[in-house]
């Protein structure tokens, strides 16, 4: 209470073995108790034991009570548990009886006093304190040994009572106290432990590793095969339960995936080799273990342990998708290759190793715990260094406006949050053809149903030389009366950023001149904010505005390192109002409240207002680079597509290796589009044509899901734009690792589509893309093989099972397309 800084109650530090009685706080040094935070009132109640106990606290003018005695000792219960392993691996160590004696001696002692320890209610919000009369159902937050039931059968004391039980300690300080001793610590702590966190229901969280943990050293130790078949099962489940068929962790967030994986890589670890006694089989399952090997009998494991890496920077940082920290100590990316997470909605865009490294990410998942309001948001690093940021996770104050859509690089619809619980977007396009060519489409009506009749990103990596690449992101949006394109610059470093318009300063919020605004004193205080209108535009400041009917761009420079910039040219469209903001960067005021409104990164919002059904169009070149601009021009080739969301794009990009032309068409394809470059005619009927030209000449060519691109005399064609139709059957056979899914229609044999990327639409409208490994024909129709496992089964009816999380079942068919795929480099 002596000082605002820190974040979650997490400033308080035990003084140590030396201060066993005192803490501090971490910040401002201050040590509790002290005369001005003195301990002057006290509960009394009776324990497990019917013990008369004293719990001194201090109470603030706010009435929360502070347990400064209760800290010391809950870090003291911690520490004798340390120590308890400590004096067991000295005996193991060394073979002295008084290490054993010693160990043995301080097990009772803690067993004894566990049984008369009562169950702490310790939230991260509202009053914490003692429940002596709790019974279960015990609440979530709290626990007898630990502040959260899940580490409430610590593995010290139960590998202690392993390392001593030949000791013949136990047996020395049975005869002298005149008791069973083991009988004791088994039957007062160590079956009570585990008996209590069976209390509590499955959770199958990112925590619930730490049980099944516990489960099988206890069920181990104890000789109780129940208890470790318990932890094995649940681990099982999990797996298959709450992860995705790509191997992500249902939550969306590297941060809980990571965790999630480690705490499962030792409950690994602590069945690794168990054998049940001889004889036993379950009785409820039938199943016996001989020898186990989790990782080896569940090859799915192997998947989840790797899924996350997708979520990492050439430099080994996060990327900070939903509540995942963004510092640094990770391992580099082995690889820096475009990957998707289909089952979760991310796509990674990346080229380039060390130096010439560069990654474009999509993000488009649901929400399912720890998400963020930030369907359709990209992330770019280039240059060796995050250019475009997501935030990530704080526990801090200003919690409230990482998680809302305008701190993420998306558009925000009518000032409003993105609806984020649920269902995630939709990929529609994913074709990563080469280093120098890759291209994403997602679609996220979900992110404001009723509202948003077109939500839809496309971006795509354009390389121009070893060294250098662009990104191409097309925005297209419509519903509701205003649209707010959104770029924030990096999270990490300070920058610069110039406006290519001249700007006016702009008095107050985007909130509006009679806005009443409290921000946040804490990650539980909500602020006072307007209603209707998303609180993250309270946080915004500094505000430059210019309105502006032509083209615009804006410039971002790191202040350590002015050499390294983006430049982000974007198309004109009518009737757009710019606003270049400052806002709170969260990750370099390091968890302390005091420090948050120290840190701002710069950034802009392109504004457009009109009636409801607004239609726009965002088109933008994204180009990082460092010292020289290799993009000389960006130029539209057609009239900015006002009021029609559906309009086809064309624009040409002028570099250093020539220009490219590029047609983007309207989201279902098959339109033809024609403009001309330099008296010549450049006709595409694909949903994306891009057309390369150096000296007046064709030196590459691509043609996405179309029939024909020419350029004067220069042409490619195709038969086939795409191949669809309808699945009939999944086949999956997981020990082989053998998937495929049988389809009607006669399909390339061999190899000639490995590679290329099939998105399959099901009964309910949702896409998942799975990478193809060959097809064979078969009948009047063809097997497509997968080079992964799909996630789901047909029924007998129909109806499609998914057997990983959400593990829903949806009715309707399952169609199927692969977009034709051509590309041409003359050099």
């Amino acid at each position: 209470p002596n000082c605002d800084q820190g974040t979650q109650a997490g400033q308080i530090a035990w003084n140590g073995i030396d201060d066993p009685d005192g803490v501090h706080c971490r910040f401002c040094g201050h040590q509790y108790p002290s005369e001005k935070y003195p301990m002057d009132r006290v509960l009394r109640f009776k324990n497990r034991r019917g013990e008369e106990v004293e719990w001194r606290y201090y109470e603030s003018p706010d009435g929360e009570p502070h347990y400064f005695d209760a800290r010391a000792r809950y870090e003291r219960k911690a520490y004798v548990g340390r120590l308890v392993q400590d004096l067991a691996d000295l005996y193991v160590v060394t073979g002295e009886d008084r290490y054993a004696d010693a160990g043995a001696q301080l097990l009772y002692h803690i067993s004894q006093r566990y049984a008369g320890w009562c169950f702490v209610l310790d939230r991260v919000t509202g009053k914490d304190g003692p429940m002596p009369d709790a019974e279960p159902p015990y609440e979530y937050w709290g626990g007898i040994w630990s502040r959260w039931f899940y580490g409430d059968a610590p593995a010290h004391v139960a590998l202690a009572y392993d390392r001593l039980y030949e000791s013949g300690a136990f047996e020395r300080l049975g005869a002298q106290l005149g008791l069973d001793v083991k009988q004791a610590i088994e039957q007062d702590m160590l079956h009570a432990s585990i008996e209590f966190l069976r209390t509590y229901k499955e959770y199958y969280g990112n925590m619930s590793p730490i049980i099944y943990r516990s489960l099988i050293e206890y069920g181990r130790i104890l000789n109780e095969p129940d208890y470790v078949h318990d932890g094995i099962q649940r681990a099982a489940d999990l797996l298959r339960n709450e992860f995705f068929f790509d191997g992500m962790w249902q939550e969306g967030s590297g941060a809980y995936h990571r965790q999630t994986i480690g705490l499962l890589s030792n409950v690994f670890t602590a069945a690794r080799g168990y054998s049940d006694p001889p004889g036993y089989s379950h009785p409820d399952t039938g199943v016996r273990f001989d020898n186990l090997d989790m990782e080896t009998d569940l090859p799915f494991t192997r998947k989840a342990i790797a899924a996350v890496s997708v979520l990492a920077f050439p430099d080994g940082k996060a990327v900070a998708i939903h509540d995942d920290w963004a510092g640094s100590g990770r391992k580099p990316t082995e690889r820096n290759t475009p990957e998707l997470l289909s089952g979760m909605g991310h796509a990674r865009l990346a080229r380039g190793e060390d130096a010439t490294a560069m990654q474009a990410h999509l993000h488009f998942s649901g929400g399912y715990g720890h998400q963020h309001a930030d369907n359709l948001s990209l992330v770019l690093w280039a240059k060796g260094r995050e250019l475009l940021s997501d935030i990530g996770y704080t526990h801090s104050a200003w919690r409230t406006w990482t998680t809302r859509t305008p701190a993420h690089n998306t558009v925000t619809v009518n000032v409003t949050d993105q609806v984020s619980r649920g269902t995630g977007g939709n990929l529609t396009l994913y074709a990563p053809v080469s280093d120098d060519l890759q291209v994403v489409e997602a679609q996220a009506l979900v992110a404001y149903p009723d509202v948003a009749s077109e939500y839809r990103r496309r971006i795509m990596v354009v390389g121009v030389s070893p060294a250098d690449a662009y990104v191409l992101d097309i925005f297209r949006v419509a519903g509701g009366t205003r649209h707010d394109y959104v770029l924030h610059g990096s999270a990490d470093d300070d920058q610069t950023a110039t406006l290519s318009l001249p700007t006016e300063p702009l008095a107050g919020s985007l909130l509006g001149p009679d806005a009443v605004v409290r921000l946040p004193r804490g990650e539980s205080d909500s602020g006072e904010f307007p209603d209707g209108i998303s609180p993250a535009y309270a946080f915004i400041k500094d505000l430059q505005k210019a309105e502006t009917e032509d083209d615009w761009s804006i410039q971002f420079a790191m202040a350590d390192d002015p050499e390294i910039q983006l430049r982000t040219t974007v198309l004109s469209q009518p009737d757009t109002t710019l606003y270049q903001v400052m806002s709170p960067s969260i990750r370099r005021a390091k968890e302390n409240d005091a420090e948050l409104d120290k840190y701002y990164m710069p950034g802009v919002i392109a504004r457009r207002d009109g009636a409801d059904g607004l239609a726009s169009v965002y088109v933008a070149i994204h180009e990082p680079y460092v010292g020289r601009r290799f993009v000389q021009s960006v130029t539209s080739l057609l009239q900015p597509p006002d009021g029609d969301v559906a309009a086809p794009v064309a624009l040409a990009v002028a570099h250093e290796a020539g220009t490219d032309y590029i047609m983007s068409s309207p989201p279902e394809g098959g339109a033809e589009m024609s403009v001309q470059i330099a008296g010549e005619e450049f006709t595409c009927d694909g949903r994306l044509g891009i057309l390369r030209l150096r000296d007046g000449q064709p030196i590459m060519a691509y043609l996405c899901d179309g029939t024909t691109l020419r350029y004067g005399d220069f042409s490619m064609q195709t038969d086939t734009p795409s191949f669809s139709g309808k699945i009939l059957g999944v086949q999956r056979d997981e020990a082989a690792g053998r998937f495929a899914f049988v389809v009607d229609g006669q399909l390339p044999s061999g190899d000639v589509m490995a590679g290329q990327w099939v998105i399959v639409t099901h009964g309910d409208g949702t896409t998942h893309g799975y990478e193809i490994a060959g097809a064979e024909l078969q009948g009047d129709g063809s097997i497509l093989h997968l080079a992964d496992d799909p996630g789901f089964t047909l029924a007998d009816d129909g109806t499609t099972q998914f057997l990983y999380f959400p593990r829903n079942t949806i009715e309707g068919d399952n169609s199927f397309r692969i977009n034709s795929q051509i590309l041409l480099k003359v050099e």
